[in-house]
């Protein structure tokens, strides 16, 4: 948008009272015409925060803005994934220097007004308090990060949701003065594009919603996600999220791979058990990580989960094969028994078959044709002849 713009806008957001007005739009440069109208607004509205990118490529705040002391960094933190899960309080420039975040610098303004401070609780360890809020600082021993994805002072983000949890209007109804009235009253009040052509928005953990696709959100509710957060918790008492550091992590996959093993060497003889074990270790799981999590706390579920499952088909894979070793040795020992059986019945065979040859071989020396004509004469055999018949088939 141009200067002038820009300019009106400021106006008719500023006639509302808010606490305070930031504008997550770069403005380094002038965007004629209107420019020197754009400046006097900066110079006679002490609550409006500009912005500045300091890490990566950087860009530079509104000069005259930058004079006065209200500028904030609004670079944003991506995950290996890509999403965006912590926010930055603090930021190391290039100079040395420290750049304060823009939600945070935004929700420092908005309360004190109500007479809540900043207060050292360990300077060693960064630890702050602001009301009913503690500030620890995410560290690279926390989850799954490491010392490549620390900078600066950072909080994991307790989302509240997309643009549709917070109150907001269009810019044609603020440049048009269309606004509710008190609409913006004691509020703080975040300026910034949804539009897609602009590249201006992010994934977050709401976006792993496989079912239900949801869309990505602008930059600007990010921000109203992490102000909200610092708010809530410094009035309301609304938990900071904190991961578990990594050595209980690797504990919980220790833990989880024991139990899983156990359950799984039941496969065989309690099919049921097993199963029934690997349902409850999965209910235990989620409810453990979600009863953590509404009091602060991100315990790992992936994790534990795949490691049970994998734990549990390994195991019984194992056991399944060993029966299967058992089953072919007591199959190779009948075979080898079955083997041993039938060379002793062949050899018992052949013994039999031996002594019956000899016993023939007895039988023929002993009666042979001519014993048999000496024996038995034709006189003889006149008298029986049914004796002769025999005696010469034998």
């Amino acid at each position: 948008m141009a200067d002038r713009v820009m300019a009106k806008m400021i106006r008719n957001i500023k006639a509302q009272q808010p606490r305070a007005i930031a504008i997550d739009i770069y403005r380094d440069l002038p965007v004629e015409p209107g420019h020197a109208e754009l400046v006097k607004e900066f110079q006679n509205t002490p609550n409006f925060i500009g912005i500045e990118k300091v890490a990566g490529k950087p860009i530079a705040p509104p000069p005259t803005l930058a004079k006065q002391g209200q500028v904030a960094a609004n670079d944003l933190l991506l995950d290996t994934d890509g999403k965006i899960r912590r926010g930055i309080i603090l930021l190391g420039k290039p100079d040395q220097s420290l750049a304060q975040g823009l939600v945070s610098l935004l929700a420092l303004m908005y309360l004190e007004k109500a007479g809540i401070e900043l207060k050292e609780i360990n300077a060693s360890k960064q630890i702050y308090g602001l009301g009913k809020a503690k500030f620890v600082p995410l560290s690279s021993n926390d989850g799954e990060y490491n010392e490549a994805d620390m900078g600066g002072y950072q909080v994991l983000i307790n989302y509240r949701g997309g643009l549709e949890s917070f109150l907001h209007i269009s810019m044609t109804d603020v440049l048009e003065n269309r606004i509710p009235a008190d609409f913006m009253r004691d509020r703080l009040v975040l300026i910034g594009a949804k539009a897609p052509s602009l590249n201006d928005n992010y994934s977050t953990p709401y976006n792993n919603n496989l079912f239900v696709p949801t869309e990505l959100i602008p930059g600007v509710v990010v921000h109203a996600n992490i102000s909200s957060q610092i708010l809530s918790a410094a009035i309301d008492g609304r938990p900071m999220l904190q991961a578990t550091v990594k050595p209980f992590n690797w504990l919980l996959i220790f833990f989880w791979s024991g139990y899983s093993a156990t359950f799984g060497s039941m496969y065989i003889k309690k099919r049921r058990l097993t199963i029934g074990g690997l349902f409850l270790a999965v209910v235990i799981i989620v409810s453990s990580a979600y009863i953590a999590f509404l009091s602060g706390w991100i315990i790992p579920v992936f994790a534990p989960i795949l490691t049970v499952v994998s734990a549990t088909i390994v195991t019984i894979v194992h056991v399944l094969w060993q029966n299967l070793m058992i089953y072919y040795r007591k199959l190779e020992d009948y075979a080898r028994n079955l083997e041993i059986k039938v060379q002793e019945r062949t050899a018992e065979l052949a013994t039999a078959n031996e002594e019956i040859s000899l016993l023939n071989e007895k039988l023929m020396r002993r009666f042979s044709p001519y014993e048999c004509r000496t024996r038995y004469t034709p006189a003889n055999a006149a008298d029986d002849s049914t004796k002769t018949r025999r005696i010469r088939s034998h």
